[in-house]
């Protein structure tokens, strides 16, 4: 194994008492719960808590919904989500910056990571630049860790696909200051190994893989769960919700079970309904067969019990594919945007079960209850054979963190080795791969219309700086003729002071010397 040690300055030495560990995440929103957000901080702070590690500080939107979730400490972010405008990011990162040499404030995110012993950055999909300001946030972060000398883990990240070369050189050297980081897929793997040499890179699996689980309501013998994604908080796209509620009603007459819809984001008071629960709601009623409800939102623990106990998910949602297979449970998610089928195929693929991502020209076109049908078997008895030995890989990972944290020490775990793809019989493989295919060739035209899209961003970002330089310029030019013309009158003035003191001096000489002379003519005449 490899062994790094963590202190910059003296000897590798444990911490008598439980370390403080400061960990960021999406979490603590007082207006909705983004239950993939949550559920993996949650399971980054109970990895720590189960080997011994009880000191934690959370970082969260707003500290006091965090500790009343979760039962830890928690400050407030630096505060870039909320902006994705360069000029302003750039603006509070100085903020940032200016704070770390500044006396600390108590209570504040910086003051914290001066008081810990390690940062930990839990998983995460927003390291890419469609999302410039969380990324910037563990930016932020990372760079206050390193002005402060306290060593950097960062687990289970998903990184681009959409990146700008300046975000990619941010976190190059996110990476190379880190202790560790993971990679959450193959993807983002191979994308940071071509990125830097650093050997802190690690293929892992999400976070929230290990998640402990909480009782959930009975949803009955058979059912399926379903969580579609609302584009909108507080509106219904009702043409979207048809589509759907049309495709589900063909799945559970197919496979001959209810479907409950499980929201992805909403609210946790049951007062009060938003994003994915108003989508549910909407699919539900348009649903034809009476065999689908939209429930309440759950925590992420309780959808992870739920999922253990269904018979397949569906969704347009990510973290299904997270939680079904780690419960053994076949999940078979939608990819609508590179950025989806990324993270979809990519959790898929480490429990080899990389087969059942639809692509979704199959959806639309109703292929997905034939293609469930034929894979729901075969995906079960796959994990049910692989997946403890895939997960038990996660729980070294966390071993090695908790281990460098407490003695200061990094021992790698090395890598994820996902298991080979199961093999099922299937009555058209070939329209599957060939709309699979045609999918990702669209959606990487799509990255590249993206990447263009972002570019020219940038660029009409910088002439608008240019813009506003030449103004500034111009002004100064002017300013620096005004200055100029102002020296010459001085200098001008002061010459023509000078010569009447010269002329006044003069004038006092040849008054002395004609004074002298007139005394000399005068002691002439005398003798």
């Amino acid at each position: 194994m490899v062994r790094t040690c963590l202190r910059a300055k003296g000897p590798c030495m444990a911490s008598p008492s439980s370390p403080r560990v400061v960990v960021l995440g999406d979490i603590g929103r007082d207006e909705f719960y983004h239950l993939g957000d949550e559920a993996m901080t949650d399971a980054a702070a109970e990895a720590l808590l189960r080997r011994g590690i009880d000191d934690i500080v959370l970082v969260a939107t707003e500290p006091s919904v965090a500790e009343r979730l979760y039962g830890l400490a928690a400050v407030k972010r630096f505060g870039f989500w909320d902006s994705d405008d360069d000029r302003t990011l750039a603006r509070k990162f100085d903020g940032v910056k200016a704070a770390m040499s500044a006396t600390p404030v108590a209570g504040t995110l910086d003051a914290a990571v001066r008081g810990a012993d390690a940062v930990l950055i839990a998983g995460g999909g927003n390291l890419n630049s469609g999302h410039a300001g969380q990324l910037m946030e563990r930016v932020a972060l990372a760079t206050v860790a390193r002005a402060h000398g306290k060593p950097l883990f960062v687990s289970g990240q998903t990184v681009g696909p959409y990146l700008r070369e300046d975000h990619r050189s941010l976190i190059r050297e996110m990476i190379d200051y880190a202790t560790a980081f993971a990679a959450r897929e193959s993807f983002t793997f191979d994308m940071l190994s071509d990125l830097t040499d650093a050997g802190s890179v690690h293929h892992t699996l999400d976070d929230a893989a290990l998640l402990g689980e909480a009782d959930a309501p009975d949803f009955g013998d058979r059912y399926a769960i379903g969580s579609f994604a609302n584009p909108d908080l507080h509106r219904v796209h009702r043409e979207n919700a048809e589509l759907i509620a049309e495709r589900l009603d063909a799945v559970v007459e197919r496979l001959d079970c209810d479907l409950v819809l499980l929201p992805h984001v909403g609210s946790l008071d049951d007062d009060r309904s938003l994003g994915d629960q108003l989508f549910h709601a909407a699919i539900a009623e348009l649903s034809t067969t009476g065999r689908i409800r939209a429930e309440r939102q759950l925590t992420g623990r309780q959808l992870a019990h739920a999922t253990r106990r269904s018979i397949f998910s569906v969704s347009t949602r990510y973290h299904p594919a997270v939680f079904a297979p780690s419960t053994l449970t076949p999940s078979f998610p939608i990819g609508v945007s590179l950025y989806s089928a990324v993270r979809m195929k990519g959790a898929l693929a480490n429990m080899g079960q990389q087969r059942t991502f639809l692509p979704l020209p199959i959806w639309e076109a109703g292929g997905a209850p034939d293609r469930i049908a034929e894979l729901l078997e075969p995906a079960r008895a796959h994990l049910a054979e692989q997946a403890e030995r895939t997960l038990d890989y996660q729980h070294r990972w966390w071993d090695a963190i908790a281990r460098a944290i407490t003695t200061g020490v990094w021992e790698s775990p090395g890598n994820l080795v996902a298991p080979q793809p199961f093999a099922a019989e299937e009555r058209n493989p070939e329209s599957y791969d060939t709309a699979d295919d045609l999918i990702w060739q669209h959606w990487h035209r799509d990255h590249a219309e993206n990447q263009a899209r972002l570019l020219a961003k940038r660029v009409d970002e910088l002439a608008a700086d240019l813009t506003v330089e030449r103004a500034h310029l111009r002004n100064l030019t002017t300013d620096l003729r005004a200055e100029r013309a102002r020296a010459d009158e001085l200098r001008r003035r002061l010459r023509s002071v000078e010569s009447r003191r010269v002329l006044r001096a003069v004038d006092t000489v040849a008054d002395a010397a004609r004074r002298a002379r007139r005394r000399a003519r005068r002691s002439t005449a005398a003798d």
